[in-house]
């Protein structure tokens, strides 16, 4: 599942990037506005110093993503005022 907010451009098809971390269930974008790598690699967590940010969210299907998305959507329904965002961090 391929999950972008609308305001997302994609000049080219994300897939073939995705497919470089196939042990990756899930993949998301932060907030970030300099990239923390100087390779191709995913970003570093630490070094980006932002929450990840799920205006583009990538979730391979499988056991592990299916658990985290049933917990995540469990948290949400128990609470009215909690951000899907927030949830998900």
């Amino acid at each position: 599942i391929l999950l972008s907010d609308v305001d997302t451009v994609w000049l080219r098809d994300p897939m073939p990037y995705f497919s470089n971390f196939p042990e990756a269930d899930f993949l998301v974008s932060s907030d970030t506005t300099a990239p923390t790598t100087s390779d191709n690699g995913l970003e570093l967590p630490k070094a980006a110093h932002s929450a990840a940010n799920i205006g583009v969210l990538f979730v391979r299907h499988g056991r592990n993503s299916q658990q985290v998305v049933g917990k995540w959507m469990q948290m949400l329904a128990q609470d009215d005022n909690m951000w899907d965002q927030n949830g998900f961090n």
